[in-house]
């Protein structure tokens, strides 16, 4: 990658890292309990270190704090379902300063908006295969659909998305850089 998309704030060119990773949420099997995650995917983590995990199988998002033993429920775990407070299959998250969670509900066809400490979510897109999901320094949003194979940018405020990435083949993941550069998982590419 060209240092133009590779995020280096703070990280200086020789660094290394340890040869052994450290489980920072869950860990604990595979379950429902608050110190366990059962098909974790997209994970956002926050300028506090606070990692959020969208918990797929479990239906619900996950707060864990940093050297927390077990995660704090933030959204869904009320079972797989298509109310405001459920959610089915979340695939990805993002989080912006004011704690605002935006969620891939994938197998509900939508993105929600859920506020800190919210029961409840907002659909804010409906009708997509939201797959990734990212925010730039402006607060726009990038929604990657899996089904239409694109990436749709969303500016503050608009109600209809823009096709910016086209030609895709399963978009997954994606992240936006400090430029606005986005960098999309193109599964089956």
């Amino acid at each position: 990658l060209s240092s133009s998309v590779t995020p280096n704030k703070g990280i200086c060119p020789n660094a290394t890292w340890a040869q052994n990773g450290q489980t920072v949420a869950g860990g604990n099997g595979s379950g429902s309990g608050f110190s366990q995650l059962n098909g974790p995917f997209g994970l956002f983590v926050d300028e506090n270190q606070t990692i959020y995990v969208a918990d797929r199988y479990n239906d619900r998002i996950m707060k864990w704090k940093r050297g927390a033993s077990s995660g704090q429920l933030v959204a869904g775990g009320k079972r797989q379902g298509t109310r405001d407070d459920q959610l089915y299959y979340p695939i990805d998250v993002v989080v912006d300063q004011n704690e605002t969670m935006y969620i891939c509900d994938y197998n509900n066809r939508r993105v929600q908006k859920w506020s800190r400490d919210a029961q409840s979510g907002q659909t804010i897109i409906r009708n997509i295969a939201a797959f990734g999901i990212a925010r730039d320094n402006e607060g726009s949003l990038y929604v990657s659909d899996w089904s239409e194979n694109i990436v749709k940018k969303w500016r503050v405020g608009e109600t209809i998305g823009k096709v910016i990435i086209s030609e895709l083949n399963r978009p997954c993941l994606l992240f936006v850089n400090f430029n606005q550069s986005v960098i999309v998982a193109d599964q089956w590419n």
